[in-house]
């Protein structure tokens, strides 16, 4: 009787350890699977919270899990009625972040932080999403409306869709794929109006547009890759941020300090804005053009594709002095050409052509730099055409062998000088030299000529005219 007393309590525990097993290991499953969480707001704006999430399993988010908002709940911000901050304390990466609402136009929930698996997806409609410090293992995507504001991204970012905007944004990779069309805003949460990019990619058929203010920066440090994928080439905007009042860029804009690769024929277009390129251009049988409106600049060191300065606008290479370095080169606005030594690039600035120049309607804009005073004769070429072709046009008012003036000095243009088809300027006379009718007659050999036939004309007049009144005293 003991021993069928012993076996029972034996079956009996064997099957309790069954049923538990079974009971965490059930449980265990239904937690491998991720679920959507839908947040309520209904206690704080804390997300470890389990009574502010409904369909959790009456807890709070887990690892994988997806996170979603159907409408904006929660306290707002102190002194702002569109912002709810969330205080991320739940310490791992999440499936995905999506809002659903309507109706809730310009109204944020903004998270400090948000660690998300890889191929994790961000997705907003009306209710804006915004995250201060987005992680991830390897790869997110940032989907249509959504927002990343502040900080930094770390791993590679791919966004998808139209509509996404990025705030403040600091990114070790980034991937701008085919049928996106982002913008980086300036930041209006307290993200700094800094965005600095180690690499970029630009596929075909997106479109990326980088908004900028009079001291907003965007720097591109490492490679920007334009191309790959399918449609249209890729096009890389700078214009100014919503509600901006700038009508140039007086610093900041975007800044290419690394290397330009093609994959395809693309586009980089300035409005109102600086341009920098710093960096170099692999063009791979491509072609890259520039183009800078009639209030944007384009300067720097480094070496860029066919570059199209519209009525306005400015081509000012270097960074005082300097020398870039351009495929075709269509000047419609003005060249400014800083002068502060004779040696190009480190003495004054100078841009190398290796295609055509075209410089009808654009005109010439001469400055001396660090004080520095040019001696008579001395000579700079502002334009070094590298390739056979002659140059297209001249500046405005200055035909070829014309002069002009420029911080005290005389100088003469010349669209045939240095190998024969390089714009130089010859110093005539230099600051508060006398002028000793040297750079009248060098500048003017036909009208020289004809003075000098009218004097010798007049003094020959004159002589026989004293030869006549001697022989009459006679």
């Amino acid at each position: 009787m003991r021993a069928v007393k012993r076996l029972t309590l034996q079956v009996f525990a064997i099957a309790f350890s069954l049923s538990s097993l079974m009971t965490l290991g059930i449980t265990g499953i239904a937690h491998a699977t991720a679920q959507t969480c839908i947040w309520t707001g209904a206690t704080s704006n804390v997300m470890n919270v389990a009574g502010n999430w409904s369909s959790c399993n009456s807890s709070v988010p887990q690892a994988g899990d997806i996170i979603t908002f159907p409408s904006w709940v929660g306290t707002p911000d102190s002194g702002s009625t569109q912002i709810i901050t969330l205080n991320n304390n739940l310490g791992y990466a999440l499936g995905g972040v999506t809002s659903t609402g309507s109706g809730a136009t310009d109204k944020f929930f903004h998270f400090n932080s948000i660690a998300l698996t890889s191929g994790a997806t961000i997705t907003s409609s009306n209710i804006k999403l915004s995250v201060d410090n987005l992680t991830s293992t390897r790869s997110i995507t940032v989907g249509s409306g959504g927002i990343i504001t502040g900080r930094t991204i770390q791993g590679t970012m791919t966004t998808s869709g139209t509509g996404p905007f990025i705030y403040g944004l600091t990114a070790a990779n980034a991937v701008i794929a085919t049928g996106s069309q982002v913008s980086v805003d300036a930041p209006n949460i307290g993200s700094p109006a800094t965005f600095n990019f180690t690499n970029l990619t630009i596929q075909n058929g997106a479109q990326y547009t980088i908004c900028s203010t009079s001291t907003t920066e965007t720097d591109l440090t490492g490679t920007l890759t334009l191309g790959g994928g399918s449609g249209a080439n890729p096009i890389l905007y700078v214009s100014p941020c919503m509600g901006s009042t700038q009508t140039v860029a007086v610093s900041g804009g975007l800044k290419l300090k690394g290397s330009v690769v093609l994959a395809s024929d693309a586009t980089i277009s300035a409005a109102s804005n600086n341009i920098s390129v710093d960096g170099s251009l692999t063009a791979n049988g491509h072609s890259l053009t520039v183009t800078v409106d009639g209030t944007s600049s384009i300067m720097g060191d480094g070496a860029t594709g066919n570059v199209t300065v519209s009525n306005g606008g400015m081509l000012a290479p270097g960074h005082s002095p300097g020398c870039l370095t351009v495929s075709n080169l269509t000047l419609n606005g003005s060249y400014q050409a800083q002068l502060g030594g004779t040696t190009a690039c480190s003495g004054y600035d100078q841009t190398s052509v290796s295609g055509t120049t075209t410089l009808t309607g654009g005109s010439l804009d001469v400055e001396m730099y660090n004080s520095f005073a040019p001696a008579t004769g001395q000579q700079f070429t502002i334009i070094n055409n590298t390739s056979a072709n002659p140059i297209t046009g001249t500046f405005t008012s200055l035909p070829e062998g014309s002069t002009f003036t420029a911080g005290g000095a005389t100088f003469k243009i010349s669209y045939v000088g240095g190998d024969g088809n390089d714009v130089v300027i010859t110093v005539l006379s230099g600051p508060g030299t006398p002028d000793t009718g040297f750079s009248i007659t060098s500048a003017h050999p036909l009208v020289t000529l004809a003075t000098s036939v009218i004097a010798a004309l007049a003094i020959l007049t004159l002589a026989r005219i004293s030869s006549r009144r001697a022989t009459h005293r006679r």
